[in-house]
């Protein structure tokens, strides 16, 4: 199974989902593999990797995935692993490449071809971290993900970046062997305390629950923020058993729900309120 959060909309919280999912898989008993494909390389940071080898050297310099593959990064029970690909600006390298080949079939096919062999690495589960827009790489990004998870954030912009997504996959359907579909609609940065916070959840209800699965949304947390920038999750902040989290551990527990709900194949059939909101 192969995931990108995304909406053409930055600052979502596409690398936050992306990041605080695949921990809690490994945390679960999941081997996971997370792949950045936004040249701003934000997983080197918020994980503390240190290594040499990026997502632009397995698609431009030759290099096998084995070579690319941070492994280990986190660990969980019996088999639970985090394994990450980084990215950096070089990946911009790429996208100017793959733009002046001219060759649209090569854009879109290009990370799908160079991730082939992970079939053989036997993961439960493989996150894309996505840059915002629709870049040559988010195209093939597109074409080699089996769903796209649409991060809808509190504000008006977001919302409209949720219909990009989906307008920009059946566009790209049209004329591309793409066989994506949206894994379903995520709230994030939910706070009650706000009106534009209710407006906006109904606004989410109302156009898409008839259509496409909506998550229990990720309540609002300043955690977050503070773990990211010491190069934490809020899993390696809280440092407890997956199964000793609560509600009252906010976003942590929302998240974890959430990884459960696409690990097992379910989703919720409507907007969820949140305990204790």
């Amino acid at each position: 199974m192969i995931i990108a959060p995304h909406n053409q909309r930055g600052g979502v919280g596409k690398t936050t989902t992306s990041v605080h999912i695949a921990h809690a898989a490994a945390l679960y008993g999941k081997r996971v593999l997370l792949v950045d494909s936004d040249p701003q390389g934000s997983l080197r940071n918020i994980l503390k990797i240190q290594h040499d080898s990026t997502l632009h050297d397995l698609l431009d310099n030759g290099f096998k995935l084995e070579e690319v593959i941070v492994k280990g990064v986190r660990t969980g029970p019996e088999k639970g692993t985090l394994d990450v690909i980084i990215s950096d600006k070089a990946l911009t390298e790429t996208e100017t490449k793959l733009i002046q080949s001219g060759n649209r079939a090569e854009t879109v096919g290009k990370l799908r071809e160079a991730l082939a062999p992970v079939k053989d690495m036997h993961y439960d589960l493989i996150l894309i971290d996505s840059p915002p827009g629709l870049s040559p790489i988010l195209q093939s990004v597109y074409h080699t993900v089996d769903s796209l998870l649409v991060p809808i954030a509190m504000d008006y912009m977001s919302f409209v970046g949720s219909h990009q997504v989906i307008e920009s996959l059946s566009l790209l359907k049209q004329d591309y062997d793409i066989r994506a579909t949206i894994a379903g609609i995520l709230p994030v940065a939910v706070d009650h305390r706000l009106a534009v916070t209710d407006s906006t959840l109904t606004s989410i209800k109302n156009k898409y629950e008839r259509y496409y699965p909506i998550f229990p949304p990720i309540r609002i947390d300043a955690t977050i923020a503070k773990s990211g920038m010491r190069g934490q999750t809020l899993y390696d902040r809280l440092a407890l058993p997956v199964e000793r989290l609560t509600p009252d551990h906010r976003a942590a527990w929302d998240y974890y729900q959430v990884m459960k709900l696409l690990i097992q194949g379910q989703h919720s059939p409507g907007i969820l309120k949140p305990p204790d909101a």
